[in-house]
């Protein structure tokens, strides 16, 4: 059956759709498709060919518009998707980036940490030299130690030798001592010295200064007199007559103020006038003894210059 190229692209136009939009872009409008094609049949005979070609293309590129829609409609989530992995994506940066940061941090973290661990094995090992230097120095020390301490028991054992010599020989001493003071007191004074004890004494008959006067003792092998006891105080006074004064071995001359006999002894007992001594006028450093009656005597302090009698102890 027949039907001519008018009544054709209608026929066919309908069965491709409705969509007059996408056939107008296709292939232009249907009316000037057809005074076109009435001018190509005008020009050529008509081919059922190439307009069923022509029919089918315009088929096909909106079966693919429509089919393209379709997808789209079918695959709504596509779109989210694409945005849930760009948001993956950014956050997938910015996590690297974070852990880039991190791993900077932790090197030079690492980096310090080594140094740390450097500069103490330094130490350590300088440590471990000084260590080794005081060990050494230690076992030196003590061998040190030892030697000292078997020298000390050997210096103990020579002390303990010695002292129980120096008791032997202090005791013979005593002994000889004891022997010699019963001859001597048994032994008589020289002529015009006069016995006390195991002394004798002598009042001079010259008078002299202090210093003067201990010459003159020296002289004879005496010192000026040492008086030790009230007894030998009370001896000394008799042998003066009443009123006279007499030097005797009293002086403060090298520490003014601190008193001591002659021969270096110190002064144990005393028998100062009241107010004595006083220095008077800061001129007053040697002693000497005033007779007393009733009494045992008093000492007055006086100027070393004065010239007076002395009493000699041999």
């Amino acid at each position: 059956m027949e039907m001519d190229e008018e009544t054709f692209i209608d026929k066919n136009l309908t069965m491709e759709g409705q969509d007059t939009d996408t056939f107008c872009r296709a292939a232009g409008s249907k009316r000037r498709f057809y005074f076109d094609l009435v001018d190509f049949q005008r020009i050529k005979q008509p081919s059922i060919r190439v307009t069923v070609c022509l029919g089918l293309l315009c088929a096909v590129l909106l079966a693919a518009n429509i089919g393209q829609l379709i997808y789209h409609a079918s695959h709504p989530a596509d779109n989210t998707e694409r945005d849930w992995l760009q948001s993956r994506h950014n956050a997938s940066t910015a996590e690297r980036k974070q852990l880039e940061g991190r791993l900077s941090n932790l090197t030079e973290e690492k980096d310090q940490l080594q140094q740390s661990y450097n500069t103490l094995t330094t130490s350590k090992d300088y440590l471990q030299i000084s260590y080794n230097s005081l060990q050494r120095e230690k076992e030196q020390l003590q061998t040190s130690y030892n030697t000292l301490q078997r020298g000390n028991e050997q210096l103990q054992t020579n002390y303990f030798d010695l002292a129980k010599g120096c008791v032997e020989i202090a005791k013979q001493f005593k002994d000889k001592m004891v022997r010699t003071a019963v001859q001597v007191r048994s032994m008589p004074c020289q002529t015009g010295w006069r016995k006390f004890g195991d002394s004798c004494y002598i009042v001079s008959t010259e008078k002299k200064n202090w210093t003067a006067g201990r010459d003159a003792c020296n002289a004879e092998g005496a010192e000026l007199v040492v008086i030790n006891s009230r007894d030998e105080q009370a001896f000394v006074n008799g042998l003066l007559t009443t009123g006279q004064n007499a030097w005797i071995g009293l002086t403060d001359s090298v520490v003014e103020g601190k008193w001591t006999w002659a021969d270096g002894t110190p002064v144990t007992t005393t028998y100062w006038k009241a107010g004595q001594p006083n220095s008077y006028n800061g001129n007053q450093d040697c002693g000497e003894t005033v007779q007393k009656s009733p009494g045992v005597g008093e000492w007055n302090d006086e100027g070393c210059s004065a010239v007076q009698m002395f009493i000699c102890e041999q």
